[in-house]
């Protein structure tokens, strides 16, 4: 198992070419904590709380579900 901490995560999903690469090629489950999971959402659960209108509040959802995507394709390693 390949365990990405939140700024690997973040770099990932921004399409950090490299890592991309090493991901895609890993043999291995490439998964997450669900304290990285919890980092990511409560940082746009922080943007959507503080939008000022609703054009920001439409891209905080739109940010919030394109997270929740891209953390799909991770496993999550909950807390034991």
């Amino acid at each position: 198992m390949i365990l990405l901490d939140t700024d690997t995560v973040t770099l990932a999903v921004a399409g950090h070419k490299q890592l991309r690469e090493r991901i895609e090629q890993a043999d291995d489950t490439i998964a997450v904590t669900i304290i990285t999971r919890i980092e990511i959402l409560q940082g746009r659960f922080d943007y959507l709380r503080k939008a000022a209108d609703g054009a920001q509040l439409q891209q905080a959802m739109e940010r919030l579900q394109r997270s929740e995507n891209d953390l799909q394709a991770f496993a999550v390693v909950p807390v034991s």
